[in-house]
């Protein structure tokens, strides 16, 4: 079997071919229009968006970095100090102007700059935690070291003004100048 031949009038070609090349002109436009899309827009990156806290000011609310707390002077004993255990729990419990009796009694027998093995605190964070000035009075009086930290990073300075005494607060700047 054969194909019967076609035959056109060289202006129908022509048309044709004008045709055709304004097809393929077109899909090229749109190809290279969808590629330079394509090359502007940046590659998505896959980051994790979920933020440590869920506001700035949660964020502000953390505790002090070991970094940022106050200088610690180097302490050399002159001597072996003898503690007594059960003493130097009891001096952690006391408050107000007990604290100050207590030292004048047991002073010799306890260290004011011990940390309390269940908190992580000394007796000076103790008192500053709750805001008792006489109590940290006393303990700076008989040597409480201002510049220690607790175990969550923080100073008696730091415990004063948590608790909201501003006296207490005051007192404590004015002996850091001393």
């Amino acid at each position: 079997m054969s194909w019967p031949k076609f035959v056109c009038p060289p202006q129908i070609w022509s048309n044709l071919f004008t045709l055709l090349s304004i097809i393929v002109l077109q899909d090229l436009n749109q190809v290279t229009e969808e590629s330079e899309k394509q090359q502007h827009q940046p590659e998505e990156v896959l980051v994790n968006r979920k933020p440590k806290f869920p506001t700035r000011y949660h964020e502000l609310l953390q505790p002090l970095q070991p970094a940022t707390t106050l200088p610690v002077r180097a302490v050399v004993p002159t001597r072996a100090r003898v503690v007594n255990t059960h003493l130097q729990s009891e001096l952690s419990r006391a408050r107000g102007l007990d604290v100050e009796a207590f030292l004048r009694l047991h002073g010799e027998n306890v260290d004011v700059n011990a940390y309390d093995s269940d908190l992580g605190q000394t007796a000076l964070h103790s008192a500053c935690g709750a805001g008792d000035l006489e109590a940290a009075r006393a303990l700076v009086k008989y040597g409480a070291d201002l510049s220690l930290t607790n175990r969550d990073g923080f100073s008696a300075l730091h415990l004063a003004a948590f608790s909201g005494n501003s006296e207490l607060l005051s007192y404590l700047f004015k002996s850091l100048r001393m």
